[in-house]
């Protein structure tokens, strides 16, 4: 399509429209990401309570990581899926 548009001048329209696509798929991501960081917090926080090995967000490459990272990590894993094409 960017060479049709290109051909007929309207190149500038054509990637306007994608940097309005591209800036709503990140305040779709952005917002996915927050609403998903919320509901994994609490569950992160009752993983604490767990003994280490049984841990569902356990990583041994930082065994050390905090409760908020933890979250982050698992609303960015499961976000980053609904955005493949």
């Amino acid at each position: 399509m960017s060479d049709v548009a290109t051909e007929l001048g309207f190149a500038g329209e054509a990637s306007a429209g994608l940097s309005k696509r591209r800036r709503a798929d990140q305040r779709a991501f952005n917002r996915m990401t927050t609403i998903a960081f919320a509901g994994f917090l609490p569950l992160a926080l009752l993983a604490r309570l767990l003994p280490p090995r049984w841990r569902p967000f356990a990583s041994s490459a930082e065994p050390n990581r905090s409760v908020i990272s933890d979250a982050r990590a698992a609303a960015h894993l499961t976000v980053a899926f609904a955005f493949m094409r």
